[in-house]
Order: C-alpha cells, then sequence, then structure tokens
C-alpha cells in the first residue's frame, strides 16, 4: 500500500481498545502499531487486515427487475439488494439481440429515481439489457434476455426456437429436394419409355395393310394361272 492511503492516528498509552470510524463499507483495511516513550518508538508491529461488512450490490431476478409491454421496459432499480453498502450509481445500456452496438441510457442512475423507462423499442423484439450497480463494496454487472410483446401482446418466438424451425426447414429440404428429383427424372424415363413403345406400335400397324396387298404370287402353267396371295 503506497504511503499517502496510510492515515495516522495518536492515542495515549493508557488506552486498551480504539473504534475507527468513518470507514468505507465492505472495503479491506490494514493496521499496524508503533509504540513511543521518552526514549523514541519501538519496532512496527505485525501487520494486521480487517474487513468492514458489507458486499458488492446482488443483482435481482428479471420477473421483479424487468416489466415489458409492446414498445418499452421499465426498471425497477428498487429490485436491486446493495449488499449491506448503500448503491452510490447505476449504468443502465441495452442493445436489440443479435447486435454489436450498445445505447447508453445513462451511466449516472441515482437510486433515488426509482424506475427507468426505456421507450421507442420495437414490438415483438429480442433485447439485451446491461446494468452496472456501484457501491462502496464493489461493482457488479448484470445482463438481462428481455423481448418487447408483439402488437396482438404476446411473446415472440425466443431466437434459438427460431432458428431451430428454419434448422429443421433447410433439414427437411435436403431431404424432400433429392426425392422430388429422383421421382421427376423417373417420370420423365418412363413417359419416354411409353411413347417409344407407343410409336413403334403404331408403326407396325400402319405398315400390315401394305404387306397383304404387296406379297401375291403367280404360278403359270401350261393350260392354266394360279395366283395366290
Amino acid at each position: 500500500m503506497e504511503e499517502r492511503d496510510w492515515h495516522e492516528v495518536h492515542l495515549t498509552g493508557d488506552r486498551t481498545s480504539y473504534t475507527l470510524h468513518e470507514l468505507q463499507c465492505g472495503t479491506s483495511y490494514s493496521f499496524y502499531l508503533v509504540a513511543f516513550n521518552s526514549a523514541g518508538h519501538g519496532n512496527t508491529s505485525e501487520m494486521i487486515s480487517a474487513k468492514t461488512e458489507g458486499t458488492a450490490p446482488i443483482t435481482p431476478d428479471k420477473d421483479r427487475l424487468l416489466t415489458v409491454n409492446s414498445t418499452s421496459v421499465c426498471v425497477n432499480l428498487n429490485s436491486w439488494h446493495n449488499g449491506g453498502c448503500p448503491i452510490t450509481f447505476f449504468v443502465i445500456q441495452y442493445r436489440l439481440s443479435g447486435t454489436q452496438e450498445w445505447t447508453l441510457v445513462s451511466n449516472n442512475i441515482i437510486p433515488e429515481q426509482q424506475n427507468i423507462t426505456i421507450t421507442d423499442l420495437s414490438p415483438g423484439s429480442w433485447y439485451n439489457l446491461l446494468m452496472t450497480a456501484r457501491n462502496d463494496a464493489g461493482t457488479t454487472d448484470s445482463e438481462y434476455v428481455f423481448a418487447t410483446l408483439t402488437l396482438s401482446g404476446e411473446y415472440p418466438p425466443r431466437p434459438s426456437e427460431v432458428s431451430d424451425i428454419n434448422t429443421a426447414f433447410y433439414r427437411h429440404l435436403t431431404i424432400t429436394v433429392p426425392v422430388v428429383s429422383s421421382a421427376i427424372v423417373l417420370i420423365v424415363v418412363l413417359c419416354a419409355v411409353c411413347f417409344i413403345t407407343r410409336r413403334r406400335t403404331t408403326d407396325r400397324t400402319q405398315r400390315a395393310p401394305d404387306a397383304k396387298t404387296s406379297e401375291l404370287f403367280i404360278f403359270r402353267y401350261p393350260s392354266s394361272i394360279l395366283l395366290v396371295a
């Protein structure tokens, strides 16, 4: 610990105890003693460490912290537990889920404001809310995911559910498209076979009468002629 961080307190020799006041809540301190007499000062005592009671702020449940509608969210500052040390200020930021840029609401919100309302949100959309609470014991950061209601007053599906639906749809396409393509090819092949077969049958039928009229055999005898079809 640097020298400027030390505070010196002079006590009379008849004191057996001393109470330090106005210390910060939930903060660690170090102490040591040096005894003086008319001959001078003695050796420095062993370093002693102690911590005042209290912790950094404790995050609340989302249901107690946030109240949402279609276009705004109300942040209940009183839902935070101060950890035994009064909260000095809050910082609130938010962003649309899936984006990277945070929008700062304020970096110096005092607890006495009790409620903060974030407006101009998009209906049926998912958002991330980042809160920072500070007291003498330390700082607590907490991120919440919430959704604004749709215009009909319903909650939109979670982004993960939408992703699962899309994944299932494309997975279905990877199975359906090859099957349908194979069926179409098979139908085209069958149609082609039927067409070729029918054409051959028609050609054969058309040639049959000509064969009967052209196949005429003539047998000549000395006294007669025999015609055989």
